[in-house]
């Protein structure tokens, strides 16, 4: 909330990666706070100092102008999905091209503009030659002759040693190399560059147009790998959804439009789960448990009892754990990115819960920290278990367990309406 003053305890934050030093954005984005609009003519920003942080890093951040925008823009399955469910091929191409994510690296393209204009001008520069009447590369091809003509050289030596005691088979070789030796030596005396002065300079400027044409196209191959990323990545993905049998001449299939429905980080393997049908071979609150470990990904969490799921759920996670393997394998194959996660930490907590155990009993299990991370993955879980009852081809039996299992799940703490009347 907007305030007089504000006050930042700290320049550092603790993220994913750890501790890291808060960026000029976020520094602006929390000093924006300060003074109310319409009630204060100045707002003012505190900083609290600390040992540990150095004053004139507080100030660089003070002036500091906020940073470029980066674009969080990424293709993903649904994306893949849902566009070529209505649109071409090309449609789509040029759909991705005009995202923000491709504005911005057209953008960053100016930061290769200069540098490309100077390979370019080392380019022109290093293939003005010294001899206007001689062809660029010259003097390289009398570089290689000459280097020739001294192995023959070296080698006619060795020969010519070795000839008294050597047969007739020998001295035809000697024969056919002096001759091949006095034909290259003529080739050589009538080349321009042989007796020009400027043969010196020319080798070097050669190695150098050499050097800055391998350059030139290093820097236009990177630079066309950076236009076209987004396109390729959504090529990979879609490659990825028609080897699984989502995808057919650039269409969804049935498979591919109960997916498209899913909304999580990676629908194709949830796809891959509830089409393999081991769902349905579950009760309604095992059905939970092992829902509950699809969408805690990498959440650092923890229980000060663990309990654990029952068997047959146990052995169903094992089962999903299989396929999540197959899957992040074939990503691996199309250099697709896609987090595969698989987390059952809360599976045996969630299982009990629905078999109507009261929250007293749950909290037995938690340390006091990790009862809203239990909320919140059991809501998740309640959310993930309507996207399979409702996606369009999932099988009745396995619409009936969500039915059932989203019962038994939203009641009391868990049921969404508690957090809106807390």
């Amino acid at each position: 909330m907007p305030a007089r003053t504000t006050v930042i305890s700290a320049i550092v934050k603790n993220s994913d990666e750890g501790l890291r030093p808060m960026t000029a954005s976020e520094f602006l984005q929390m000093s924006g706070r300060a003074g109310r609009r319409g009630m204060d003519e100045v707002g003012h920003v505190v900083v609290i100092h600390s040992d540990y942080e150095d004053l004139d890093e507080v100030g660089a951040l003070a002036r500091a102008g906020a940073d470029p925008l980066v674009s969080r823009f990424t293709p993903v399955y649904g994306m893949v999905l849902n566009l070529l469910q209505v649109h071409t091929r090309d449609e789509a191409r040029e759909l991705i091209e005009r995202s923000f994510g491709q504005f911005v690296i057209e953008q960053s393209k100016g930061e290769y503009a200069d540098l490309y204009a100077s390979v370019i001008g080392e380019v022109k520069k290093n293939s003005t030659l010294y001899c206007t009447d001689q062809k660029l590369g010259d003097v390289n091809d009398w570089k290689n002759l000459r280097s020739k003509l001294d192995n023959l050289n070296r080698s006619i030596k060795v020969m010519k040693n070795k000839l008294e005691d050597c047969g007739e088979e020998l001295t035809k070789q000697f024969e056919q190399d002096v001759q091949d030796r006095d034909r290259l030596a003529e080739k050589i005396a009538a080349m321009h560059c042989q007796t020009c002065e400027h043969r010196i300079r020319c080798a070097k400027m050669y190695r150098s147009y050499q050097k800055a044409i391998k350059r030139k196209e290093e820097l236009e191959e990177l630079i066309e790998r950076s236009r076209t990323s987004y396109w390729r990545q959504f090529m990979a993905l879609e490659a990825v959804l028609s080897e699984v049998g989502y995808m057919a001449d650039h269409r969804p299939t049935w498979e591919g439009e109960m997916v498209a429905s899913l909304r999580a980080t990676n629908i194709l393997l949830l796809g891959e789960i509830v089409l393999s049908g081991i769902l349905e071979e579950l009760e309604p609150a095992e059905l939970a448990g092992v829902a509950s470990a699809l969408v805690l990904g990498d959440a650092r969490v923890s229980m000060m009892r663990p309990l654990e799921p029952s068997k047959n759920a146990e052995w169903t996670i094992q089962a999903i754990c299989a396929i999540a393997s197959d899957v992040e394998a074939l990503q691996e194959r199309y250099d697709v990115h896609v987090p595969v996660l698989i987390n059952s930490t809360f599976s045996g907590i969630t299982e009990f819960w629905c078999r109507g155990t009261s929250w007293r009993d749950v909290r037995e299990f938690l340390g006091d920290e990790n009862e809203g991370d239990l909320v919140k993955v059991m809501r998740r879980t309640l959310d993930i278990l309507r996207q399979f009852e409702r996606a369009p081809h999932v099988s009745e039996r396995l619409a009936e367990l969500c039915r059932q299992a989203e019962e038994l799940l939203d009641r009391d703490e868990v049921h969404e309406a508690v957090m809106w009347s807390e």
